[in-house]
């Protein structure tokens, strides 16, 4: 199987549908980078796929904080981002 990293940049529901649901579909982790940390659990429930990711969606750190918000979502750091990249075959930005 081909591992593949999805960075969202923007809200799930401000991803254009036919390419979120077949970027979730075969994704093994999820990045929520920049306005992306604004999606909350209850809109990973309710807008993807329960597929190979769907306990590997993280927050960026920094977004979060620089944001003033509370995020559902495990965090990550800068260097963590880069090491999903460096494990991942694909990478899907949304």
């Amino acid at each position: 199987m081909t591992r593949t990293l999805v960075l969202l940049t923007r809200p799930l529901a401000d991803a254009p549908k036919a390419k979120r649901t077949a970027a979730l579909a075969t994704a093994t982790e999820v990045a929520l980078l920049e306005n992306g940390v604004y999606t909350t659990e209850a809109e990973r429930a309710a807008l993807a796929p329960d597929g190979p990711a769907a306990a590997h969606w993280r927050a960026l750190d920094v977004d979060v904080a620089a944001r003033r918000i509370a995020s559902s979502f495990d965090t990550l750091s800068c260097e963590q981002v880069v090491e999903a990249i460096e494990r991942n075959e694909t990478i899907i930005t949304l």
